[in-house]
């Protein structure tokens, strides 16, 4: 009962939360290709959204929550899509200006895992359809991800 009430709460707050950064993104024009702690923040705040979303999802699904909670996860999944289509383009930008490295090729991959997955959610919220299949697919592929990260980057790039 607790963690629905905290869903409940935080999902709004976190979408309103993130509307406004995105707003300042788009106008403030903030430098977030120059700042590597900002993008590592906004991926791991995504991860967490991905997560309350995903959660919050699953009460919609069993709970049938009205159409205004439904639409409050649209909205914070297309913030959060916004959020990362931004933090690709930083990611692309340090790409040009620093060259490939283990950490970037991580934090890129990561961002375009978690733009298919907010997108799928995003196409599977709209058609009213169960989000378990996909999320599934999307766990099978985090954890591929995860072992070509710790396995083989090392490897590649020379570290031990």
């Amino acid at each position: 009962v607790l963690t629905r009430l905290l869903a409940t709460i935080f999902l709004p707050v976190i979408t309103v939360v993130m509307i406004t950064f995105l707003t300042a993104l788009v106008v403030g024009r903030l430098p977030i290709t120059e700042d590597r702690n900002l993008l590592l923040i906004i991926d791991v705040l995504l991860a967490l959204v991905l997560m309350m979303i995903l959660y919050a999802t699953g009460l919609l699904e069993s709970e049938q929550t009205s159409a205004f909670y439904r639409g409050v996860l649209i909205t914070g999944a297309l913030a959060a899509i916004g959020i990362d289509l931004f933090a690709l383009v930083a990611i692309g930008g340090r790409f040009l200006q620093y060259g490939l490295s283990p950490n970037r090729l991580a934090v890129l991959a990561e961002n375009l895992l978690l733009l298919a997955n907010l997108g799928s959610l995003v196409v599977t919220l709209l058609r009213r359809r169960s989000f378990i299949r996909i999320q599934s697919i999307f766990m099978v592929v985090y954890a591929l991800w995860f072992l070509i990260v710790v396995l083989l980057f090392g490897p590649l790039f020379g570290y031990i």
